[in-house]
């Protein structure tokens, strides 16, 4: 059995880190989360300054093969464990989740990880260590795709009537905040809102700015009631010069079933491929079952998975919404949805 021991990130090597932080942001991207091109130099920038907290994982004799991002907020932190090189990455994996969950401090009542740099398979299996380690659960995701055919042979679906659609553009990031903290705070997939509203609006803002990846207008878009009031809308962004990516899809709840999330998704792919894209991806939560039948009559197919390992400390409630990400800005939080 390999011997790790963890230290302190803020003390680590600057150029262990960085490559650490590279290595983690490639590995995101071969599964369709992408973190942008500066994310691993301001990642060890905030690690050695002790704006964003983390712990390095060492092993006996391959020396470096671990890095653990934790990133707070109110009552809910965040973070990422990320593996290279670790002859026991499941092991190794399992000692900094151990070492994460005791860096917040006592008002922090819930944080989610992510784990990257495992296969299929050792993933799978520190699932299944993580669910008998106290205060642990996890939550399944999928990463779904599809080729896109050409234009004439994607059906227009006509919206109900009383509904129209709306360009991205003029709708005001207010407008999106709102529909997306009403639709998501309480869902299947909560745990990738923020904290609070302005939390979340300022990650939409992050998306509609180019954080996550070029933001593509025309297949992004909301939709409209007879009143004028936003009750759904998509936004998606570019993953490569070849594919698109859904990376929210919003609809309120009393306005779901009536096939506005159909209408937006295939409005979308006809855009996509007006603009010369080829393919499209989406994440879902296994626990988000209506959405995850939509995609795949829709033609999605998976292509990926990973989990959340969320603690949950004894005696704490959740407070309002919840957070998923990577880094103080946190990567795609919607990306799951």
């Amino acid at each position: 059995m390999a011997s790790h021991r963890t230290l302190p990130a803020r003390t680590a090597d600057a150029t262990v880190l960085l490559e650490l932080a590279a290595d983690l942001r490639k590995t995101l991207g071969r599964r369709g989360e992408n973190l942008p091109a500066a994310w691993p130099d301001e990642a060890v920038a905030d690690l050695r300054s002790g704006r964003l907290e983390g712990r390095l994982l060492e092993s006996d004799p391959e020396g470096p093969v671990g890095l653990g991002l934790v990133s707070l907020r109110e009552r809910r932190a965040f973070g990422q464990v990320h593996l290279s090189g670790a002859r026991q990455p499941v092991q190794a994996a399992e000692e900094l989740l151990r070492a994460l969950v005791a860096i917040p401090p006592p008002r922090v009542v819930r944080i989610d990880f992510g784990v990257s740099g495992l296969s299929g398979e050792e993933e799978a299996a520190l699932g299944r260590a993580v669910a008998r380690m106290p205060g642990f659960e996890t939550v399944r995701r999928f990463g779904l795709g599809r080729e896109l055919p050409r234009a004439e042979e994607i059906p227009e679906v006509p919206l109900p009537p009383g509904f129209r659609y709306h360009p991205i553009g003029d709708i005001p990031l207010s407008e999106l905040g709102r529909v997306d903290w009403e639709a998501f705070r309480d869902g299947p997939d909560a745990a990738f809102v923020a904290d609070t509203p302005s939390e979340n609006l300022r990650l939409l803002e992050n998306i509609r700015s180019g954080q996550l990846g070029l933001f593509l207008e025309p297949p992004s878009g909301g939709i409209a009631d007879a009143e004028g009031h936003l009750v759904a809308f998509a936004l998606v962004v570019e993953e490569s010069a070849r594919v698109g990516v859904f990376v929210d899809i919003a609809v309120l709840p009393a306005f779901r079933r009536r096939g506005l999330g159909e209408a937006m998704v295939r409005r979308g792919f006809r855009a996509l491929v007006a603009l010369g894209y080829g393919r499209t991806r989406l994440w879902v939560t296994e626990s988000n079952a209506e959405a995850l039948r939509l995609y795949l009559r829709l033609g999605f197919r998976e292509e990926t998975g990973s989990y959340i390992y969320r603690y949950r400390r004894a005696g704490g409630g959740d407070g309002d919404g919840a957070a998923g990400g990577v880094g103080a800005g946190g990567p795609s939080p919607h990306s799951a949805r």
